[in-house]
């Protein structure tokens, strides 16, 4: 899982997966590139099937209780991500 901004995405290695994410970029066009490591963490979680979106959701619900604006933004970048990963 890398972002892709400036990347050569040609592999060489067969070995790997190799996962380009243009989280910058999405970050950018969201408003706010501080939300990039949500979207890389949402196609992480989507491409490895490592927990359900939902758990992430609640876990956002608790750490940004009282912060309506921070984690609308927060869920929105990571399900952008999530989209990502499935790619």
């Amino acid at each position: 899982m890398v972002e892709s901004a400036g990347l050569n995405t040609k592999v060489r290695r067969s070995d790997i997966r190799f996962v380009p994410v243009p989280a910058v970029e999405t970050a950018a066009k969201m408003g706010n590139p501080q939300v990039a490591n949500l979207i890389l963490l949402g196609a992480y979680m989507r491409t490895c099937e490592a927990v359900s979106p939902q758990l992430v959701d609640a876990e956002l619900d608790k750490m940004l209780v009282g912060k309506a604006k921070a984690l609308a933004l927060n869920k929105e970048a990571f399900h952008k991500g999530w989209e990502l990963g499935a790619d």
